[in-house]
């Protein structure tokens, strides 16, 4: 295909300056796209952010949807983790998608895309879909299922999430298990894709040369399904060698003070440092001289749990060993023995085991490591993932329209 495409793409979760610490894999797809592609972000709007920016090349348009200090709904840990912080911001949920809706439909008249591409069903779905059926134009639309969108909301209202699929041109789901999730649920197979978030490998995520790694890591929010209590739990339950070495735990969220109040319950917050959320350009670092990254999501009591798990994804770019909870969505890419390390979910007494076995064991765990990085670098790297898009946006345009 050749030039002039336009893409609208409509997310929920977007960095709002250069160098923030929200999840920038949204930013990343749209950088790692041709350059034929004009592309345009609508995110939302929040307290210090500008209607019209550019981030990092990528030119972002953020809608209104409040008073400006009370558009506090999305970033942060997310509008799930926001709402159940603050229920108060439930208020907020029909503003918030009325205003999507009406921003879609005005960037439908003024930038007149080719694709609308939804991150996530619910909201950015069903705006595009009820922006679309209520203009006049020909524009496809692409949905990308992310994990709390699909499991979570997805669950909890199915009929609209039918619809909503129905509508849409294309479903792309982030892993094999999502789609396999969807198939059985009965949504469309025929317009399902699997084509997951990338990664920056060739700039960030790469190996390092410190020889000798130390300590154990955790990257994430501090919510219930990234199972970070069974992770403090088995650690406190660790060896005294072990424990020596340290448990960095990187990330913030509605459970950081419980967490906190835990490990020093648990007598090892002398050995656990909470960093809170850094810059994302920040994290190789970490990666690169840990000994293990820890990878511990459950499925919460919402039925939450991760569509992909990209924190895992990076550290084995970093040639840091990972061991990770057997959630579906990994199953392809952790290899228990082959690229990483696998523990039953949820399961305290399996989780102290294999920290005591792994973190005494580095000549293995680098071994299982590189061929970790061989799998990341050539699933997961942005020309992959980019190429992956731009496949799924060629069939979306209609033979006959003019290039």
């Amino acid at each position: 295909m050749t030039g002039g495409r336009k893409v609208l793409v409509v997310t929920t979760t977007f960095p709002r300056r250069n160098g923030d610490d929200q999840p920038r894999f949204v930013l990343d797809l749209c950088k790692s796209l041709p350059g034929d592609y004009e592309q345009r972000v609508l995110a939302p709007s929040a307290p210090g952010c500008s209607v019209d920016e550019c981030v990092e090349g990528v030119k972002v348009k953020r809608f209104r949807y409040f008073f400006k200090q009370a558009e506090t709904l999305a970033y942060g840990t997310g509008i799930l983790g926001n709402l159940k912080s603050a229920p108060v911001r439930w208020l907020l949920v029909p503003f918030f998608l009325f205003g999507l809706m009406i921003a879609i439909r005005k960037e439908l008249r003024r930038f007149d895309p080719d694709i609308v591409h939804a991150h996530w069903w619910l909201p950015s779905g069903l705006a595009a879909t009820l922006a679309l059926a209520t203009t006049r134009t020909d524009c496809r639309l692409l949905i990308t299922c992310h994990g709390a969108d699909y499991f979570v909301l997805g669950e909890r209202f199915g009929g609209l999430r039918r619809r909503v699929f129905d509508r849409a041109d294309a479903v792309a789901m982030v892993s094999p298990a999502m789609r396999d999730h969807a198939i059985r649920r009965g949504l469309p197979e025929e317009k399902l894709s699997i084509a997951p978030m990338g990664v920056n490998l060739s700039e960030h995520f790469k190996p390092s040369k410190v020889k000798e790694r130390r300590g154990v890591l955790y990257v994430g929010r501090l919510v219930e399904k990234k199972g970070v209590a069974d992770l403090l739990a088995g650690w406190a339950a660790a060896s005294e060698e072990v424990r020596a070495q340290g448990l960095t735990i990187i990330g913030s969220g509605f459970q950081q003070d419980s967490l906190l109040a835990l490990a020093e319950s648990l007598g090892v917050s002398d050995t656990v440092a909470f960093l809170g959320a850094i810059a994302h350009e920040d994290l190789p670092a970490h990666y690169q001289r840990a000994a293990l990254l820890v990878f511990p999501s459950i499925i919460s009591s919402e039925n939450d749990q991760e569509g992909l798990g990209l924190v895992a994804i990076e550290a084995m770019a970093c040639g840091c060993p990972v061991l990770a909870s057997d959630i579906p969505s990994l199953a392809d890419v952790i290899v228990e023995g082959q690229t990483g390390f696998v523990f039953p979910m949820g399961n305290q007494v399996a989780l102290t085991k294999r920290l005591d076995e792994l973190v005494s064991s580095p000549k293995h765990c680098r071994e299982v490591a590189e061929r970790g990085g061989e799998i990341a670098r050539a699933r997961f790297g942005w020309t992959a993932v980019g190429d992956k898009y731009q496949s799924l946006y060629e069939g979306l345009i209609r033979p006959n329209d003019p290039d």
